[in-house]
C-alpha cells in the first residue's frame, strides 16, 4: 500500500520525504546512476518518485549540469533505502515528524545533498538514515553524524574513518577533532602535551564503518 499521501508535497523537502515513504523507492537499482536521468524520467523509472516529479516539473528536463548533479546525489541517497522494510521507513518518518516539521526535515537533508562535493557523501547520508531506521542510532545521533560528514573534506573521508577508530590519531589529529567538535560530536580534553579529542566510541565506530562501506561499494 502506497503511503505518499501521508506527506503533503509542496516543496523539494516534502517531495523527498514522500519519496522515502513511497514503495516505489524499493525499485531503485544500483545501476540507475549509470543511465541518463532524462531517459529514466521519460520512461517513468524515476518520475514515480515525488522528488523527481517535482524537479522535472520545475525544469521540464535536467538540462543544466547543476540539475543533473543534484539528481544523481538524490539517487545515491535513495539507493540505500531499498534494504529497509516499509514499516521501518514509515516509522522513521513518523518519529522524525513528531519532533519537527516535515518541510524542515526534508530541507535539511536536501541541504546536505546539495553541499555534497562528491557522490560518496549522499550515500553515507543514506546509510545513516538506514541506521536510524534500524534503531542503531538515535534521532539526535543521526543529525549529529550527518553534520560531521557534512563538514568533512570529501578527499579525506578514508583518513577520517581511520581517525575515528584509532585512539592515537584522536590524540594527535586536531584537524579532524575540530570537525567533530564543531558538529557537536565529542570534545577536547586537556592532556600533558595539549588537547586530546574524546567522543562516544560506539558512534565513532558506527560512522567509521558506514564511511568505509560506502567507499568500498563506490
Amino acid at each position: 500500500m502506497s503511503s505518499n499521501k501521508e506527506t503533503k508535497i509542496d516543496s523539494p523537502g516534502t517531495a523527498l520525504l514522500a519519496s522515502i515513504e513511497s514503495n516505489e523507492v524499493v525499485g531503485i537499482a544500483s545501476d540507475v546512476v549509470e543511465v541518463g536521468l532524462d531517459s529514466l524520467l521519460d520512461e517513468g523509472v524515476l518520475r514515480d518518485l515525488p522528488i523527481f516529479g517535482w524537479l522535472a516539473g520545475l525544469s521540464k528536463t535536467f538540462g543544466s549540469v547543476r540539475d543533473a548533479l543534484f539528481a544523481r546525489k538524490v539517487v545515491h541517497f535513495l539507493n540505500q533505502l531499498p534494504s529497509l522494510t516499509e514499516e521501518q521507513r514509515l516509522q522513521t518518518l513518523a518519529k522524525l515528524k513528531a519532533n519537527d516539521k516535515p518541510e524542515r526535515i526534508g530541507q535539511t537533508i536536501i541541504s546536505f545533498l546539495e553541499r555534497s562535493e562528491n557522490e560518496n557523501k549522499p550515500g553515507i547520508f543514506g546509510r545513516l538514515w538506514c541506521a536510524l531506521a534500524r534503531n542503531e542510532i538515535s534521532e539526535t545521533e543521526f543529525w549529529t553524524l550527518c553534520n560531521v560528514v557534512d563538514r568533512c573534506p570529501p578527499n579525506c573521508l578514508r583518513e577520517f574513518s581511520e581517525f575515528l577508530t584509532a585512539e592515537d590519531e584522536r590524540h594527535t589529529n586536531q584537524s579532524f577533532g575540530y570537525i567533530c567538535v564543531t558538529a557537536g560530536f565529542g570534545d577536547f580534553q586537556p592532556r600533558v602535551n595539549g588537547l586530546s579529542f574524546h567522543c562516544d566510541d560506539r558512534l565513532a565506530k558506527k560512522l567509521s564503518s558506514i564511511i568505509r562501506q560506502e567507499l568500498s561499494d563506490s
